[in-house]
C-alpha cells in the first residue's frame, strides 16, 4: 500500500465518518420528535381513558340529554317551517295585485322575484311557473307547492335544484 493509497483511504474514511455523523444527528432528531409524539399520544390515551371511565357512569344521563336535545331540535324545525311558510305566503299574497286569490301570468314573475329576494329560498323558475299553471294559479295550489318545499323530508335531503320547485337555502 502506497502513501498515496493510504491518503485516499484516510480521506474516504473521513468522508464516511462525516456521513455517519450526519445520519446520527438526523436519527437523534427523529428520536426526539418520536419521544414528543409518544408523550402526546400517551397523554391523549390517559385522557380518553378518563373520558370513557366517566362516560360509563353517565351514559343514561347523556342519553337523556341527547333525547331532550332531539326533541327541542324537532320543535325548532317545526317553528322554523311555520315561519318560513308565513314568509312565502306573505310574498305570494303581496304579489296578488288584483286580490282575486289567484296568481295570474302577470303576477307570477313578481312572486318568483319576491321569493328570491327573501334570500331564504331558491326557486326553479320554469318548474314554479309550470306548477302554478297546473293549479290554474289558485293560491291554494301555490300553497301546496310551498308546503312541499318546507316538508321535513326536504330539509333532510340534499336539494336537487333541477327537480325541486322551491327549496330552503
Amino acid at each position: 500500500m502506497t502513501l498515496r493509497n493510504m491518503g485516499q483511504n484516510l480521506s474516504d474514511l473521513k468522508q464516511n465518518i462525516c456521513d455517519w455523523q450526519m445520519k446520527n444527528e438526523k436519527l437523534k432528531r427523529t428520536i426526539r420528535r418520536l419521544k414528543t409524539e409518544t408523550t402526546g399520544l400517551e397523554q391523549t390515551e390517559k385522557e380518553l381513558h378518563m373520558i370513557t371511565g366517566h362516560a360509563h357512569q353517565n351514559i343514561q344521563a347523556l342519553q337523556n340529554m341527547v333525547d331532550e336535545q332531539k326533541s327541542l331540535l324537532r320543535k325548532l324545525k317545526e317553528d322554523r317551517r311555520g315561519e318560513l311558510m308565513f314568509i312565502l305566503m306573505s310574498e305570494i299574497v303581496k304579489q296578488d295585485k288584483d286580490g282575486n286569490f289567484k296568481i295570474d301570468d302577470s303576477e307570477v314573475n313578481g312572486v318568483i322575484e319576491g321569493i328570491r329576494a327573501s334570500g331564504l329560498f331558491g326557486v326553479n323558475e320554469k318548474l314554479f311557473k309550470a306548477a302554478v299553471r297546473k293549479h290554474d294559479g289558485q293560491i291554494k295550489g301555490v300553497c301546496e307547492i310551498c308546503r312541499s318545499a318546507l316538508s321535513p323530508q326536504s330539509e333532510d335531503h340534499k336539494v336537487d335544484e333541477k327537480n325541486q320547485i322551491i327549496w330552503i337555502k
